[in-house]
């Protein structure tokens, strides 16, 4: 069978399109008490993966029989030492969904033992993360020996574009348990939601003829006018269906909102928007395609200056969305020999971590070290491992490829 390659880059299909890793250490091995480790087992022997097993120094491809996998998940036997840092190096640098099912402790015989406060996987999650890939971890509080209180992970790589992920088939199978928490790593823009089944289009520009279809990541407006009229409608005569002045009444759209999370990696601070004028590539296209010419390539090139803004004070209280007319607005920018068709780009513009300052979860990577040397100490490996990423500016959504969170063509006559 020929494997089908997501846009991603991701194995969507194929015999065997997941893989499975199993740390076989204390947490694992005693895991077949736990009644959240044996209701899992559904979703991850019905993804039909190829199992491997991390016993010690060694990982070794066991099977890709469904039967045999769950067997083998209901009777691993303990070896100490897993070399979790080269089972998520290879699922990183392949092209594969997986599951790593670990405890995240990264013990080493020598001077690093169980590496207290190594960041040890920081770089193979920012290797993933940059492909524009996502990392779901759900942390399982247990008790180790009967003694030690420490946490199972389900480490979860994919990507959120992939239809029917691991993920999405995770969360719909795996138990509700308020003591196990998810967290979701991704350098990519939230989606957004509406406070409608599309966002709203001012009344003083809908009543008039306005033509719109709309989806979860674009919008397209079309206004039988030039901006001289809209410029009016929007700043001077702005009114309700009703005929009643609107206070600011010069928005375009609003009633959007992003989607967030407590267990989001990142919380979308400030937004900005950028607003081109596609008119020239649609025209070239066009006559490219009438003369039956090559595909010319379409590129933005420089944003306009002065024609929207994002209303910061009602996003920083509410979280709504509200795209207004630049204060400044002239219509200078625009084309005053043809048509204007905008795309407008809603994109993040700064972030903040929501790591560090989300202790309630944050905690779910820490525990207390079992080791002979660091005795009573805290582990903070796998937290520093997920707390450098995020630090890391570089890793931000602001600085993603595609920081886009909705765009808007908006096609009007000209200025």
């Amino acid at each position: 069978m020929t494997s089908e390659v997501n846009p991603s880059g991701i194995v969507t299909d194929g015999t065997n399109p997941i893989d499975l890793y199993i740390d076989y250490s204390t947490c694992v091995s005693e895991a077949i008490q736990s009644s959240y480790y044996q209701a899992v087992h559904p979703v991850i022997v019905d993804c039909n993966p190829v199992y491997y097993s991390i016993k010690g120094n060694k990982i070794t491809e066991e099977t890709t029989d469904r039967q045999m996998v769950y067997q083998l998940l209901r009777s691993v036997k303990e070896v100490n030492n897993a070399e979790i840092k080269v089972a998520v190096n290879k699922i990183v640098n392949g092209n594969r969904q997986a599951v790593l099912i670990t405890d995240g402790e990264y013990f080493m015989p020598g001077v690093t033992g169980d590496n207290l406060n190594n960041p040890y996987l920081a770089e193979e999650f920012r290797t993933w993360l940059k492909k524009g890939h996502d990392i779901y971890i759900y942390s399982e509080p247990y008790l180790e020996s009967n003694k030690f209180n420490k946490y199972r992970y389900y480490m979860l790589f994919t990507d959120c574009t992939i239809d029917n992920n691991i993920q999405q088939k995770f969360q719909r199978s795996a138990p509700a348990d308020p003591n196990v928490k998810m967290f979701h790593l991704s350098m990519k823009a939230p989606g957004v939601t509406f406070d409608k089944t599309y966002p709203q289009i001012n009344d003083a520009l809908s009543m008039n003829e306005a033509v719109s279809s709309a989806n979860n990541h674009y919008e397209v407006e079309e206004f039988q006018t030039g901006w001289e009229d809209i410029y009016s409608y929007l700043k001077e005569n702005a009114v309700d269906a009703m005929g009643n002045p609107l206070p600011k009444g010069d928005f375009v759209m609003r009633g959007l909102f992003l989607k967030s999370s407590d267990s989001d990696a990142f919380k979308i601070s400030e937004l900005d928007v950028l607003t081109y004028n596609v008119y020239p590539s649609y025209a070239e296209l066009r006559d490219s395609i009438t003369n039956n010419g090559a595909m010319p390539k379409c590129t933005l090139g420089e944003p306009l200056s002065k024609v929207f803004v994002i209303d910061e004070d009602i996003y920083k209280k509410t979280g709504e969305i509200v795209l207004r007319l630049d204060p400044d607005f002239d219509g200078s920018s625009l084309s005053s020999e043809g048509p204007n068709l905008l795309r407008v780009d809603i994109v993040v513009k700064k972030s903040e971590e929501n790591f560090t300052t989300n202790p309630q979860l944050a905690q779910n990577f820490k525990w207390t070290s079992i080791s002979a040397r660091n005795a009573g100490r805290e582990n903070t490996s796998l937290y520093e491992s997920i707390r450098q990423v995020l630090i890391d500016p570089q890793m931000h959504p602001e600085n993603y490829s595609d920081k886009v969170v909705y765009t808007f063509y908006l096609n009007t006559l000209k200025m």
